[in-house]
């Protein structure tokens, strides 16, 4: 939703947090990306993203930031704009309304093939559509790439969702992964 061409730089949105019932998180696109950011509630008086700023109400927090990115990637600018449906009539008479397929929908029939972007299959969907499926390819860690960083990639590629960090939880690996050394400060593209 974040990164719809219709939300600028600095576009958020505050949400539920996936990990943590109760709590929340505000999403930023920042550039090519979206960057998350926990919301620490102060015994219900208030709220802070770091111990330095305490704010009493969630517009008193997005109107400083808004101001001031204060440690945020980028000055919190206009709420996420929400999106539209994507069209999907003509692609079956079951997914007028859906946004994404089930992977229990597809079923796997014959391997295809296989490569250096993992291996494809021969599928049907819903039991009526022949469709191709790609599945498998995990991007090889880079030379310069610190072990321990390509490890948190590794766990987000994990085949079961449930297995997989939620962005809160990515969020404070990559925050402690930087926090613990120094040398591991560098410039992002030469990864």
């Amino acid at each position: 939703m974040l990164m719809s061409q219709e939300n600028m730089n600095g576009a958020f949105l505050i949400r539920n947090c996936e990990s943590q019932t109760g709590e929340l998180s505000l999403s930023v696109k920042h550039l090519v990306k979206v960057k998350h950011y926990k919301i620490r509630r102060l015994d219900n008086v208030g709220y802070c993203l770091s111990q330095f700023r305490n704010f009493s109400t969630l517009r008193e927090l997005v109107e400083h930031y808004s101001t001031y990115n204060d440690g945020l990637c980028v000055r919190l600018a206009e709420p996420c704009k929400k999106s539209v449906a994507p069209e999907t009539r003509g692609l079956s008479y079951n997914t007028v309304d859906h946004w994404e397929i089930k992977r229990s929908s597809v079923e796997l029939l014959n391997k295809l093939g296989a490569g250096q972007f993992g291996e494809v299959f021969e599928g049907r969907w819903n039991g009526t559509t022949a469709v191709a499926v790609q599945n498998g390819y995990r991007m090889p860690s880079s030379p310069n790439c610190p072990e321990r960083l390509y490890k948190i990639m590794l766990e987000c590629w994990k085949e079961v969702a449930v297995d997989r960090p939620t962005f809160e939880t990515l969020h404070w690996k990559l925050e402690e992964f930087y926090d613990a050394d120094v040398s591991s400060y560098d410039d992002a593209n030469r990864y």
